[in-house]
């Protein structure tokens, strides 16, 4: 059975500054960035101001966008990530 897990406020901003960070760097505004995704540019700003996180495949949906890989979002927003034990 799965259960929800309920995201810290910490890991919410912290995901959302290196989104946003990343979304400059790729030169989008948020306008750009929602379109490209099918999203509201509300929800973009509420990703990037750790107002909301995005689940599932939209979440590899937008890293794709983004040319990020999780590896690289969880190292710079310093996210923790329980691995299961061999």
């Amino acid at each position: 059975m799965f259960r929800r897990h309920v995201v810290p406020q910490r890991e919410k901003e912290s995901f959302g500054r290196v989104i946003r960070a990343h979304r400059k760097l790729m030169g989008y505004t948020q306008e750009e960035l929602a379109s490209k995704l099918g999203w509201s540019t509300h929800w973009i700003n509420d990703i990037e101001n750790g107002k909301g996180v995005p689940s599932g495949l939209d979440v590899v949906r937008l890293l794709a966008t983004l040319r990020l890989d999780s590896e690289q979002v969880v190292r710079e927003a310093d996210l923790f990530v329980s691995l299961p034990a061999d």
